[in-house]
């Protein structure tokens, strides 16, 4: 969208003296409101608490007066840059929050108090975003549900953005999913981020930036971190440069992102409890040195100074128990409002304060297309020699094929000459059985002639003998 035009920029000074007047307001009702159940107590509990809790009480006191005009006083913003904020608001929700309109509105004077530009919101739904932006004046929003599953309600994330800040993006953000694919024992293995990273793209001076939008899942931050920094990888290539920002739920000092840094080191606790560095940005090296300001926002309660709970244990006149009497004030506390703080950074726009050089994105670029082609090589290099080794693999299995075929084929010779040796034999022998059969019976044959003419001559002598008689 085009950049306004004549819009009036949150004023710091105006909105720290607001407060200041607010606050007290509050000293008076808080005073009153103690005077008066003080009052309404028996004379022995009155004692009780003047000697044992009062001096508590002004102590509390004091200490929210200071925090509050400390937090009245935000760092104001220098000319030529834009103040960029993250903020997770705690599911803040129309329908289903406690307090949605005091919540809502300390969320309006905390944006308007430190002069937010541009802010993205984790844990929003879209009537909560809706609502902010309405309440403010000349702003631009845009929502996104984030969800990889269609399960639950549809809080997500959002940007808002005052009308001084470009956005290069006609469709205001788009939504993309985080994935990283390995192969493992041949078969492909996808990780993914449990939501999905909500990117919208702005212009400084003659500059893109996108900005995306991250909250990883809670308890697996480091995980999921892991998964962020490989799909970075490809993120990287393309040529709008890229600018991460949200709840990391993770402490980003073991990054390893190439080139780029976190914005928080992880001794600003970017929680309400202040034990926590899980808000951050993360951005490229190359423009690290743009960031003059970064600071842990506090949120504006106006009524936080009375938020105050207090419990006496005192004894009553009927018994020995011990009876609990609570004095609370209507008011808001920032813990309320959310877990985490606002984070903010001013980052400075390259027209107002020197300009990336282009040889050294350049040569990053040389550098990296010189790498990218190294490692091509080297794959193809893999490629051809598992391609050899296949090769060479097949060569032996065949040889060893030839080979087998070649034994068993000098098998099935041997045998069948063998087969034909031992036919051979047979039918020699049968041959000579029949020789030797015809040779017996010619002989057997020819004893019978014998013996035949044997008998003839023998009968014909008989027959002369028998003439001569």
């Amino acid at each position: 969208m085009a950049e306004g035009e004549g819009n009036a920029q949150p004023n710091d000074k105006d909105t720290g003296d607001t407060v200041i007047n607010e606050l007290s307001k509050h000293f008076k009702i808080l005073a009153s409101n103690m005077k008066q159940v003080i009052d309404s107590l028996p004379t022995p509990m009155k004692l009780d608490i003047e000697e044992s809790q009062i001096d508590k009480l002004k102590n509390d006191i004091a200490t929210s007066e200071e925090e509050f005009r400390r937090i009245s006083k935000p760092m104001r913003k220098q000319d030529g840059h834009i103040r960029i904020a993250s903020w997770n608001i705690m599911k803040l929700s129309k329908k289903s929050s406690r307090q949605y309109d005091v919540r809502k509105k300390s969320i309006v004077d905390t944006i308007e108090a430190y002069g937010f530009q541009l802010v993205a919101f984790q844990e929003i739904t879209e009537d909560t975003l809706e609502g902010i932006c309405t309440s403010l004046k000349d702003w631009n929003k845009s929502f996104a549900s984030v969800k990889t599953k269609d399960k639950g309600p549809n809080i997500g994330a959002g940007f808002l953005w005052h009308n001084s800040v470009t956005v290069n993006d006609p469709s205001h953000g788009k939504v993309e999913e985080v994935t990283h694919s390995t192969m493992e024992n041949g078969e492909e293995k996808t990780e993914k981020l449990v939501r999905k990273v909500f990117c919208l793209t702005i212009k400084l001076k003659d500059t893109d930036f996108e900005l995306i939008n991250v909250h990883l899942r809670s308890n697996d931050g480091q995980n999921e971190l892991s998964i962020l920094t490989k799909w970075h990888d490809k993120k990287i290539s393309q040529e709008t440069p890229v600018m991460y920002l949200g709840d990391f739920n993770y402490d980003l000092k073991i990054i390893e992102l190439l080139n780029y840094k976190s914005v928080f080191p992880d001794t600003d606790k970017t929680n309400t409890l202040k034990d926590k560095c899980y808000d951050n940005f993360l951005i490229p090296d190359s423009i690290h040195d743009r960031v003059t300001q970064r600071n842990v926002a506090d949120i504006q309660c106006k009524s936080s100074i009375v938020g105050l709970h207090t419990t006496f244990f005192v004894p009553t006149q009927e018994s020995q128990k011990t009876a609990i009497h609570t004095i609370e004030t209507s008011g808001l506390s920032p813990q309320i409002v959310s877990d985490h703080c606002p984070i903010y950074m001013d980052l400075k726009e390259v027209g107002a304060g020197g300009r990336v050089e282009k040889k050294e994105e350049e040569e990053k670029k040389e550098k990296k297309k010189k790498e990218e082609e190294e490692e091509k090589k080297e794959k193809k290099k893999k490629e051809e020699e598992e391609e050899e080794k296949k090769e060479k693999k097949k060569k032996e299995e065949e040889e060893e094929k030839k080979e087998k075929k070649k034994k068993e084929e000098e098998e099935e010779k041997k045998e069948k000459k063998k087969k034909e040796k031992k036919k051979k034999e047979e039918e020699e022998k049968k041959e000579k059985k029949k020789k030797e059969e015809e040779e017996e019976k010619k002989e057997k044959k020819k004893k019978e002639e014998e013996e035949e003419e044997e008998k003839k001559k023998k009968k014909k002598k008989e027959e002369g003998k028998k003439k001569k008689k």
